[in-house]
């Protein structure tokens, strides 16, 4: 989001409430840029329409992040608790992008998971190509033993 703020943009941030919210703009590396943030509050990503107010107006769509129910993946029914609720989410943000006028490009990319571990989760810690943290390899192809 940084090199987003950089570049002058402004940034329309979906989040589930406005605690969540808070916590981005607490952040140290977004704190200089409150001014070019703004929230829209998403409480359920799965309902039909969800995105269809945060989309307006917007040129580009950069779609970041995906649920997950707890830290420990194992926990419940991976299917329902994570794969469910990330599907519906990409398909219901493109359902809007599709309606919506003057979007010209929608990115995805892959939640943090895929490149870090949880502990970096909700810190300032940068996470790039360069300093990734593939520890979490293992947690997700080794489950826990019973």
């Amino acid at each position: 989001m940084v090199q987003l703020f950089e570049a002058g943009y402004n940034v329309r941030t979906a989040v589930r409430d406005i605690a969540g919210f808070e916590k981005i703009k607490s952040l140290k590396a977004a704190a200089p840029y409150n001014s070019q943030i703004e929230p829209i509050i998403v409480p359920d990503i799965t309902a039909p329409g969800a995105y269809d107010e945060a989309v307006k107006g917007v040129k580009y769509i950069i779609h970041v992040a995906s649920p997950f129910a707890s830290s420990n993946l194992f926990d419940g029914d991976f299917e329902l608790c994570y794969m469910q609720p990330a599907i519906k989410g990409t398909v219901g943000m493109l359902e809007s992008a599709n309606k919506a006028t003057g979007i010209k490009r929608v990115v995805f990319t892959a939640s943090i998971l895929s490149i870090a571990s949880f502990g970096i989760v909700g810190t300032d810690t940068v996470v790039d190509g360069i300093s990734h943290n593939l520890t979490h390899i293992s947690y997700f192809t080794d489950p826990p033993s019973s």
